[in-house]
Formats: structure tokens, sequence, C-alpha cells
């Protein structure tokens, strides 16, 4: 991770170059381009598809831990991680951003634009 500067920020790099990420938040790069670039709602997504996101993530990890894919430090720390999501403790810091679908002037749900929330760094 980068080192954090005396403004409050971190400086990552991408494909397309720099940019000053804020040193306080769980996201990298290319979740800050993203929100940056496709403002759709400003809405954040409901707390239960965060939490099944984590869900997902943790069983996922898991079948890739057992069938060798991952070794286990790598796994164990995604899974833990994936626990924090659903126990609602990265909520805050998600930067999910919502595009409702209405249908007959009702509204059906949402949907998630990305679901990468809560990845600190690389934007695993």
């Amino acid at each position: 991770m980068a080192a954090t500067s005396a403004n409050g920020t971190r400086k990552e790099k991408d494909s397309i170059g720099y940019k000053e990420i804020p040193a306080n938040v769980y996201y990298g790069i290319q979740t800050a381009r993203a929100v940056e670039n496709y403002p759709i709602s400003g809405m954040r997504a409901h707390p239960t598809l965060i939490r099944a996101f984590g869900m997902v993530k943790q069983a996922a990890t898991e079948a890739n831990k057992e069938l060798g894919l991952l070794d286990a430090k790598q796994a164990d720390a995604i899974i833990q991680a994936a626990k924090e999501v659903q126990e609602g403790k990265w909520h805050l810091v998600s930067v999910e951003n919502v595009e409702p679908r209405v249908a007959q002037g009702k509204e059906m749900g949402t949907l998630p634009v990305s679901p990468r929330s809560g990845q600190k760094g690389s934007d695993l």
C-alpha cells in the first residue's frame, strides 16, 4: 500500500496514472475512478446486499483454498475480511452506487453497479 501524505491521502497508481485516495478509506484507485466516472444514483446498497457479497466472497475463497488455488495465509485473510463485511463492520465505508429500477410506476429494487466494496489498496 502507498504511504500516507500529510494531507491525509495516499497516492496510488494504475494504468491511467496516479491518483490521490483518502487515506482513511478501504478501497483503491479503481473503485475511486469508477465512483468518479459513473455516478449513477448517489444511493448506497442495502446492508443485506452488502452482507450477501461478503457471504459469496467467503464461500468462493473457501472453495478456492480447498482446491489449492489460494494459499492458506491469503485465503484466511480474505475469509476474515468477508466475515467482517457480513457483520456490518465496513458498511459505512462502502462506496457501492446503485441504480433504482422502476417499472409500472413502482420501484422494483436496486441493482449493484459493482460488487467491489470495502476492498483496500489494489481492489482485488
